[in-house]
């Protein structure tokens, strides 16, 4: 039934926002925990600040098309 193929897609998509988002909470609670600063990790992996904010608050951000 396409109704309800379209339920577990929805479900698995949610599922994948809620662990993306403790994810990203576990980058930020880590990253006050070794005592660094955003702008010393966008130095370290070679972002720029609004990269790195992206990543932090709604993750990887998507390449420009």
């Amino acid at each position: 039934d396409c109704e309800q193929v379209l339920r577990k897609e929805a479900n698995i998509f949610l599922f994948s926002l809620i662990s993306n988002m403790a994810l990203l909470k576990d980058i930020k609670k880590r990253r006050i925990e070794l005592g660094f600063k955003q702008k010393d990790m966008q130095q370290r992996i070679g972002v720029s600040r609004q990269q790195y904010q992206q990543i932090e608050s709604k993750g990887n951000p998507q390449p420009a098309s």
